[in-house]
């Protein structure tokens, strides 16, 4: 109470599971509603775990009410995942730096430019920190642990720039907010999760990922301004 956040009424009205959150965020109902209740649960049905997926979601998402309103709408999400950016936008079209079907051609050039590959022992340095400053952390690469890698790329400011890449790229490439529709792209940022389940909400290296997070934010909000308008 002296040091720490101190809640006297706190109440958790939804889940604390990832793809629960989601959900309720993309329909606008409770677990009980939607049915995402946990990252997976148990199927008596089927008498197996079954893991979170957009088939089961119930409810429907606000992508869905979009691209139901109008034919000229156009309902895009991206994200590290596709199963939780298919959670937040329902069966519609998700672009990932992972493979996927029937993606538009300028995809393969852009999976090609953003490999994970490049930032093998690329160093993170703190934002305005002195050139000879020691970095945050180096993305180790060892082929006998390549999982190892990936993790602690997927869990850094450079994953997350290559998100809001790809998204930059898709506002600019499908000429989104330019059309007589709407144009609605929902995006699931992983990174400041994956690095928070690993280092906790208190690290260093949480408070560098939001000021990364601030300045992806910024430029894409210029993008938008340059190309759509205000």
């Amino acid at each position: 109470m002296d040091e720490g956040a101190f809640f006297p009424d706190c109440r958790l009205e939804s889940s604390s599971f990832s793809s629960t959150g989601i959900a309720t965020i993309a329909t606008g109902a409770y677990p009980e509603g939607h049915g995402i209740i946990a990252e997976s649960w148990y199927d008596p049905g089927a008498k197996k775990i079954i893991g979170a997926q957009p088939s089961l979601n119930q409810a429907p998402t606000l992508a869905d009410q979009i691209a139901a309103a109008d034919t000229r709408n156009r309902v895009l999400a991206t994200g590290m995942d596709r199963a939780r950016a298919g959670l937040l936008m329902g069966r519609h079209s998700i672009l990932s730096i992972e493979p996927g079907p029937e993606e538009p051609a300028w995809m393969a050039a852009f999976r090609q430019s953003h490999s994970p590959d490049r930032f093998k022992n690329a160093k993170w340095q703190a934002l305005q920190a002195e050139p000879n400053a020691p970095p945050l952390r180096t993305l180790v690469d060892d082929p006998a642990r390549r999982d190892e890698f990936t993790a602690l790329y997927n869990a850094s400011p450079f994953a997350q720039e290559d998100q809001f890449d790809l998204v930059r790229s898709i506002i600019a490439e499908e000429k989104l907010g330019q059309g007589a529709g709407f144009d609605f792209l929902g995006v699931v940022l992983n990174s400041t999760a994956l690095l928070g389940y690993e280092v906790g909400a208190d690290s260093p290296l949480m408070r560098e990922m939001v000021l990364h997070l601030d300045r992806q934010i910024e430029s894409t909000l210029e993008l938008l301004r340059k190309i759509a308008g205000p």
